[in-house]
């Protein structure tokens, strides 16, 4: 058991008898740059400070247990349909998390704080199966015996079992649950509908959705971790009660009836227990028609969209795919022709450091930022990398470098990373995958969308459908491929649909602009101005930094022929823009634009102070609050 599995719990040692232990991270740790985790810190601090003021504390589980017969089942759903049950808790364990593939091991109910019921519909079962074992001569097939998720019910009795937990999902009650999106995928879903492969597709209508734990975290506490097990922890008096399941995640229908049954009622149960806590904080906070009008309804909208899925143009994609081989192969060659040698995996940053630093006598870039190397107190004391080693090789530092110091290795290092990124996270993925692996028969990728992650947005995983690049211009006759935005050329509308683009353009500016009351702000937006482009040029003209240079000014142009004259500025002046709304430091715009602190301060203190004076102030209001 590590801490980071436990961490918020109360703990118990038997060397420290009657003393409660709460595992969290050292604050030293937050300190070096993990400042993500300063929230979850704090909320173990309070935690503890609680346990520290009560007269009393004391943490148990509530009554969970399997309804293993039709008996059972037919008064637990008298039960949980019954007057005196406001809200529904449902929550799933599956044999994974493709709603497509993955099986139905149970669905579980709480009605009530200290109740969870789990209905089987698979459980482990035994069989033998033949398997090669030794090696050489002694190679022979012998009988082993495995488990397998097995049918719960018989034929008879699962057409009742069905029927009755179609009644309690689509009735009236309420229905919560933590990411509920994932539970509505794994129920709702139908056999024989596109690219549904799993047996346990039994088309239930989960009606009047109304809660969600992981919503209404983010509302209460936006940069906090939301996991049910962080949840629980923090919100609630349950113990913790995952260390015999710990092993068995990936696998669930390992464990035993009683094991995956309790488990199954302590999720549920932990979705009452938290949700009785938050939903109060919410009316507390004025957060309720957030809640209600926002979050909630995008629980469906995320459950559909991956349901859905977007639709590719499989002929395009082949095309586009083919086109970004032949072109590594072609910028391979290139390389070997500039460095007078074939060189082994290019991008691997090792290669790139020794070649670029120990070879070419490369100036350094900025420090690396990941892994061991962002620890290095050699390199922090001076904020720039101590050894070639400990060099940033990101396509932005590259970027940057050959605009410092020009030379013809770097633009094929750029071009070939980025024709490798495209071809192995967009297209066929090589050996680690790319959106090839999720395109399903019905020629569509069903992302899993959550709502309110850590972000505080919709975020999308199994692939990423949030970040293919805009705006990438390819001319090929060869490949027939003419597009200004190729790489997402790919996403098309099926036969009697249309596709169309829509963005609030500028929307956390907007925000910022009311709250800090800078009419400088205020006028640009209204006047539709490009605030990133017109921040950018404002640093140039101040003329103290290498990275925003007075010679770019180009005082004839207007706002928007600069914009397209110096889009990489434009981009360096995001920094700030965005920045400010999460409390940009003088460190922090160093390490964004790969300069020192001493060039990144005047540049810092020219946007709050002058470029829009209103900021300063605004920043301090919001510290102080």
């Amino acid at each position: 058991t590590t801490v980071g599995s436990v961490m918020g719990f109360t703990l118990y040692n038997d060397e420290l008898p009657g003393i409660p232990i709460i595992g969290t991270y050292h604050p030293s740790y937050v300190m070096r740059g993990n400042w993500g985790q300063v929230a979850l810190v704090l909320s173990h601090f309070r935690k503890a400070k609680r346990i520290a003021e009560a007269d009393e504390w004391k943490e148990e589980l509530g009554s969970y247990m399997g309804v293993t017969t039709l008996e059972e089942l037919r008064a637990l759903r008298d039960y949980l349909l019954g007057p005196e049950i406001e809200m529904l808790a449902v929550d799933t364990e599956t044999t994974g998390l493709s709603f497509m593939d993955d099986e139905l091991l149970c669905i579980s109910f709480s009605g009530e704080r200290g109740t969870g019921y789990s209905v089987p519909i698979l459980h482990r079962g035994e069989r033998t199966v033949m398997k090669v074992k030794g090696r050489g001569e002694n190679r022979k097939e012998v009988p082993e015996k495995e488990w397998y998720p097995a049918a719960y019910w018989s034929k008879e009795e699962l057409s009742e079992v069905i029927a009755i937990l179609e009644e309690i999902l689509s009735s009236d009650k309420p229905k919560g649950g933590q990411n509920l999106p994932f539970d509505l995928k794994m129920l709702e879903r139908v056999v024989g509908q596109a690219a549904i492969k799993a047996q346990t597709a039994f088309g239930f209508h989960v009606n009047n959705v109304a809660h969600d734990t992981l919503a209404q975290s983010s509302l209460v506490s936006e940069a906090s971790p939301a996991s049910l097990t962080t949840l629980i922890s923090y919100w609630t008096e349950m113990p913790y009660y995952e260390s015999n399941i710990a092993p068995y995640k990936s696998k669930m229908w390992h464990l035993s009836d009683k094991e995956l049954h309790e488990y199954g009622g302590a999720d549920v149960d932990g979705v009452q227990e938290v949700h009785h806590v938050l939903l109060p904080k919410l009316q507390e906070e004025g957060s309720m028609w957030t809640y209600d009008n926002i979050s909630v309804p995008l629980i469906r909208c995320a459950t559909r969209m991956a349901e859905r899925g977007v639709y590719i143009d499989m002929d395009y994609f082949n095309r586009l795919g083919l086109y970004y081989k032949d072109r590594i192969d072609a910028q391979k060659g290139e390389l070997a022709k500039v460095l007078g040698r074939e060189v082994e995996k290019p991008t691997y940053y090792k290669t790139v450091q020794k070649i670029l630093f120990e070879e070419l006598g490369l100036p350094l870039t900025r420090r690396a930022q990941d892994g061991a190397l962002e620890n290095c107190d050699k390199c922090k004391k001076t904020w720039s990398p101590c050894s070639p080693k400990h060099a940033a090789t990101g396509a932005d530092d590259l970027v940057e470098l050959n605009e410092r110091s020009p030379h013809p290795v770097l633009s094929v290092f750029i071009g070939i990373r980025q024709s490798e990124k495209f071809s192995s996270t967009y297209l066929d993925g090589g050996k680690s995958g790319g959106f090839l692996a999720h395109i399903k028969e019905d020629n569509r990728i069903h992302g899993s969308w959550t709502v309110a992650a850590k972000t505080g947005r919709f975020t999308c995983t199994e692939p990423n459908l949030m970040n293919p690049p805009k705006e990438v211009k390819i001319d090929s006759d060869e490949y027939g491929i003419h597009s200004k935005d190729a790489i997402r050329s790919m996403f098309i509308a099926p036969p009697g649909y249309g596709l169309f683009n829509a963005d609030w353009s500028q929307a956390e500016v907007w925000v910022m602009a009311y709250e800090s009351g800078d009419e400088i702000l205020l006028g640009l937006l209204q006047e539709g101005a490009d605030i990133h482009a017109y921040v950018a040029r404002e640093l140039c003209k101040l003329g103290v930094s290498s990275k925003f240079s007075k010679t770019d000014v180009d005082e004839d142009l207007s706002l928007e022929q600069w914009k397209a004259a110096h889009l990489d500025l434009r981009g360096k002046g995001k920094t700030f823009v965005f920045g400010m709304n999460y409390g940009l430091t003088i460190e922090g715009a160093a390490e964004r634009l790969s300069c020192s602190k001493e060039e990144a301060a005047p540049l810092l203190t020219h946007y709050t102070g002058h470029i829009f004076p209103k900021m300063a102030p605004y920043q301090l209001r919001i510290r102080e609050d």
